[in-house]
Formats: structure tokens, C-alpha cells, sequence
């Protein structure tokens, strides 16, 4: 059974963003060449994410990271441009910008879960050990529902960055119709990705508890925990297979949102 604790981050939630931009522009040369270099980005993005998801089953954070910087710099160029799209483009640039920012804690998050998995009790020592790990099921479901809680509120955040630049009526009606459904979808599933990260922590902090409570009475052997209680050992075992269920679910879940930013 796997013991990795796995967190998606919101990498694919640009696919609204992309579908305004592939749908609603092209009236110059460069426009154009730049629209498809955004698009190669996009789909070498999609094919890294693949890869890990692949090879580990979860996202790199270096993917995801490597995806925001390269987007923003990206759209920032269409934006430059100018013409009668400008405004769309510096409206979408500065959402992805705050997308990234809202996203780095949990990629950091990540990234110390990789080094030192929280699973992993042959470095638990004394109960202050066991506190640390609590602290980190803590923070996934802090960082879990601030990062929801932003995504949540992206639609109305990109319909009023366009009023505040000045976007016509008219053009962000148009705008809205061709990304609401990419956009929606792509919520959608990002909701469900992280219930499973909630699933996770929440089993997390379970497991924690019972080391505590049976505190003396468990040793690591062979990777795993080993319970002198037959029935601790039971509901180790329940609260692990929620943690891998939660997990296998995330990780089609997350096949789904590439799907999505690829339009399918």
C-alpha cells in the first residue's frame, strides 16, 4: 500500500483562462505566433504533468511551478502586444499571477512532504515528533481550504478584473460565454480534488492520534507501524485505506483535469 500523501495543486485551473485566449483572439501575425507558443506551452505542461502523474502518481511541484512561471511571462507578451484584446490579456496575466501566489504555500507544502513524508514514524522519537506531524495534517487542511476558497472565487475575481479594465460590455459577455464551461468544469473537479486531500489529512491527524493515545505499545518495523493491540492494528489499517482510496481517486481525478485544459 502506498504511504505517499499526495496534493494536487490548482495547475490545470487555467484552462478557462486558455480557452478565452485560444477563442477570442488572432488579428495579427504575431498575435497568432504567440497564441500558439501559449498553446505548445500548455500542451508540454499537460505531457510533464502525464509523466509524473505516471511515474509517481502525483504532480511535480516543479511542474506546476515551472507551468505558472512560464504562463504569466506568456501572457504578459500577449498583452504587450496591444490591440483590441489588451485589456482581456492583462486582466487574465494578473489572475493567473494571483492563482500562482495563492498556490505557493501548498507547493512548498508539497515539497517538504516529499523530503520528510509524514507517514514515515521511524524518526517519531517522543511525543514532540508526533506534534510536528499533527501540525502538518493541520496546515493540509488550512492550505486545502484557502486554496478552495480562492479557486472558488475565480470566476467573479476574472469577470471584475475585466470591468476594471475598462473590457466592454459587450466583450465580456462574449468572453464569459467561451470560457464559463471550460472554466466550471475545471472548478468542478478541483472541488473534488481537494475533498481528497481533506480525506487525506483528516486520516493523517486519525493515525497521529492513535500513535498517541498507544503511545509505548507500537514499534517501525519493515516500513509500517506494528500495533501490540490486534485491534489498534485494525483501525490503523481503516484509516490507511482511506488514505489510499483518497489517493487512487486523486490521482484519476487528476488525469480528468488534463483532459479538460486539453478540451476533451
Amino acid at each position: 500500500m502506498s504511504r505517499a500523501i499526495k496534493i494536487i495543486v490548482a495547475v490545470a485551473i487555467a484552462v478557462g483562462i486558455y480557452f478565452g485566449i485560444q477563442r477570442s483572439t488572432g488579428e495579427r501575425e504575431k498575435r497568432r505566433q504567440e497564441i500558439q507558443e501559449f498553446s505548445e506551452l500548455r500542451q508540454g505542461a499537460n505531457a510533464k504533468a502525464e509523466h509524473d502523474l505516471n511515474r509517481d502518481g502525483v504532480i511535480s511541484p516543479d511542474t506546476t511551478q515551472s507551468f505558472f512561471n512560464d504562463a504569466t511571462k506568456r501572457l504578459d507578451k500577449l498583452a504587450a502586444l496591444g490591440g483590441s484584446r489588451e485589456k482581456e490579456m492583462k486582466a487574465i496575466a494578473e489572475l493567473m499571477r494571483e492563482l500562482q501566489q495563492q498556490s505557493l504555500p501548498y507547493i512548498d507544502l508539497l515539497r517538504r512532504l516529499e523530503k520528510d513524508p509524514p507517514l514515515d514514524m521511524s524518526n517519531v522519537k517522543t511525543k514532540a515528533d508526533l506534534a510536528t506531524k499533527r501540525e502538518i495534517g493541520k496546515e493540509m487542511l488550512r492550505l486545502d481550504k484557502e486554496i478552495m476558497s480562492f479557486i472558488d472565487s475565480m470566476e467573479e475575481r476574472m469577470w471584475k478584473k475585466l470591468q476594471d479594465a475598462g473590457v466592454a460590455t459587450g466583450s465580456r459577455k462574449e468572453f464569459a460565454a467561451k470560457t464559463k464551461p471550460g472554466f466550471r468544469k475545471a472548478i468542478e473537479v478541483q472541488r473534488q480534488i481537494r475533498k481528497c486531500d481533506e480525506t487525506q489529512a483528516n486520516a493523517l491527524l486519525g493515525v497521529v492520534d492513535l500513535l498517541e493515545a498507544e503511545w509505548g505499545k507500537w514499534k517501525w518495523k519493515d516500513d509500517d507501524v506494528v500495533f501490540e493491540d490486534v485491534a489498534k492494528t485494525a483501525r490503523y489499517t481503516e484509516l490507511m485505506e482511506e488514505m489510499q482510496k483518497a489517493s487512487e481517486q486523486q490521482e484519476i481525478l487528476a488525469r480528468e483535469m488534463l483532459n479538460v485544459q486539453q478540451g476533451k
